[in-house]
């Protein structure tokens, strides 16, 4: 009030009565250009002040979630470049954010699985939908990451603007699978030689 009495234009949000108010004071001159009073205006903005508010303490508690995710989470534009990742992203390949950021995915993904990744990303732009695959993703030091994609497109205005998923680690899925595999094969092989065995003795 003292600054639109000093002749400025003055805006602000101001708590009344449990209220919150968008206030606009400009002062009123006479003919001279003296300041003589003053006019105010307030809107009550409370709903959508507590409505930006609980947006932005939805959005903290969404960022903390994907930040302390386990499994890898990232966001890639239509033609499959990089908008962000998560730290468990990072972990999993060994780059950083920075790195990561507007890079091809083509470039982390394993020579062979191009194709298939290549045409997950053509049906979900096509049709929509969530898509799920295992790829080798190959780390900064060269290593490989054997994950599963899980991703789907994300929608602005009814339009697909982006890409959002999630990739998991299945190394040691693979690894359990492959002494099953093995386990099963030499039960197999067990089972046959005991039967040729039996099958050869004439009692």
């Amino acid at each position: 009030v003292r600054r639109a009495l000093a002749g400025e234009t003055v805006t602000g949000t101001v708590e009344l009565n449990g209220l919150l108010w968008d206030a606009i004071y400009s002062p009123v001159r006479d003919a001279t250009g003296t300041v003589t009073g003053l006019i105010g205006v307030a809107s009550d903005v409370t709903e959508r002040k507590q409505a930006q508010e609980a947006l932005s303490a939805s959005e903290e508690r969404y960022r903390t979630l994907v930040e302390n995710a386990s499994d890898g989470i990232f966001a890639t534009t239509l033609d499959n470049r990089f908008l962000s990742v998560n730290a468990a992203f990072e972990g999993m390949l060994g780059y950083c954010r920075a790195e990561l950021i507007g890079t091809d995915a083509a470039a982390v993904i394993a020579m062979e699985h191009l194709t298939l990744a290549d045409a997950m990303t053509a049906r979900k732009v096509a049709e929509g939908g969530r898509t799920r695959y295992e790829i080798d993703l190959v780390r900064k030091d060269g290593a490989r990451a054997p994950v599963e994609i899980s991703s789907w497109l994300a929608f602005a205005d009814g339009e697909p603007v982006a890409i959002h998923g999630i990739a998991r680690d299945v190394s040691e899925r693979q690894v359990v699978e492959a002494t099953l595999q093995r386990r099963d094969a030499v039960l197999e092989a067990v089972g046959f030689a005991a039967g040729r065995f039996l099958g050869g003795n004439d009692y």
